[in-house]
């Protein structure tokens, strides 16, 4: 018989304890569901400073809980913090990788990042730059699969010979 030495009992054991703290959510967490009942009403309401202080308090407290970081990065999103968004959803999606929701969103946040880059590449580049059209040209196509019109920036949309930038991004409200 082989004997385990510490540290490949601790490698066993390590993965048996993770698993059993990932099977905690806000409903098992009697401490945290009043504040997640406050969040979500906050958050239904538009009051989204008070939801994302409550949100951000329940993923310290119960990490392993995927509603939260998914409504967390719904409001991230919505509030035009892209980089934070994809986090909170990759987040949720580590703790459960069938939220529809959770992918879609995190699709759109991303495509929007990849328009904005896109016209970031354009800025301080000649007209006549074959990377300056084709970031047009991508751009375009991008804002084009997003299915949104978006606003003219100050001072550079299309009028003005600059490329439109995507409107914030909306996510899907609904839970999982």
């Amino acid at each position: 018989m082989t004997k385990f030495h510490r540290p490949g009992r601790l490698a066993i054991l390590l993965p048996l304890l993770l698993a059993a703290c990932a099977a905690q959510t806000v409903r098992e967490a009697p401490e945290t569901l009043a504040l997640y009942e406050k969040s979500m009403r906050a958050y239904a309401q538009g009051d989204l400073q008070t939801a994302e202080r409550g949100f951000e308090a329940i993923v310290q407290s119960v990490p392993h809980d995927a509603t939260a970081w998914f409504r967390l990065a719904n409001i991230y999103a919505r509030t035009d913090r892209p980089r934070q968004a994809v986090a909170a959803y990759q987040e949720a999606l580590v703790r459960n990788p069938k939220l529809p929701k959770a992918w879609y969103n995190l699709g759109i946040v991303q495509l929007r990042q990849a328009a904005h880059s896109f016209l970031s590449l354009t800025q301080g580049l000649p007209a006549s730059d074959p990377l300056h059209q084709r970031g047009l040209e991508l751009a375009q196509e991008v804002i084009r699969l997003l299915g949104e019109v978006p606003e003219a920036p100050s001072g550079g949309g299309p009028a003005a010979g600059g490329a439109p930038e995507p409107a914030p991004v909306r996510p899907r409200e609904e839970g999982q």
